[in-house]
């Protein structure tokens, strides 16, 4: 006697709604993607409006202030400067937030006192020698993370040896 192979349509059966729910997602994961494709928005049209409306309210939002960071070259004192434009949107920006959004090398260190940076553009300090900085010209006596900035301020770094 020869064994008859198991083909009767229960057997089939698992195998049908395989492919009939492979099916499925395929003609829905279709669907889906051509309506992204073909320009529609996904969102509902009160969603869209509110973040069109959000969109145009930080697009008409002005920086709190702007400041210019200021770095002397540590090797080459009569070297001209490096200058930073930067615009800040919080009114109670640090010299260290405007240091920081120039984008800057550097290594900052906590202190009892507060940040402290100790190499700018790969210029450590070491024994009396060191970054110091001033703002509008004049000599900062609080740490880089304490002092409030005010609108149009320069902030001057310096390596110097004392």
């Amino acid at each position: 006697m020869t064994a008859k192979p198991n083909c009767t349509i229960r057997s089939l059966f698992p195998f049908r709604l395989l492919v009939c729910g492979v099916a499925v997602a395929a003609m829905l994961s279709m669907a889906l993607l051509s309506g992204c494709a073909s320009g529609q928005p996904a969102a509902s049209s009160s969603q869209a409006a509110s973040a069109s409306s959000a969109s145009a309210a930080v697009q008409q939002q002005e920086p709190a202030l702007t400041a210019t960071v200021v770095v002397k070259d540590a090797d080459d004192p009569d070297a001209a400067p490096a200058s930073y434009p930067v615009e800040l949107a919080m009114a109670d920006a640090t010299a260290f937030d405007a240091f920081q959004a120039a984008g800057i090398e550097a290594v900052v260190e906590d202190s009892e006192y507060g940040k402290y940076i100790s190499s700018i553009g790969g210029k450590a300090a070491e024994g009396t020698s060191g970054w110091v900085y001033t703002v509008n010209g004049q000599q900062v006596m609080e740490s880089i993370d304490s002092f409030k900035l005010s609108d149009g301020d320069t902030i001057e770094f310096e390596y110097i040896t004392m």
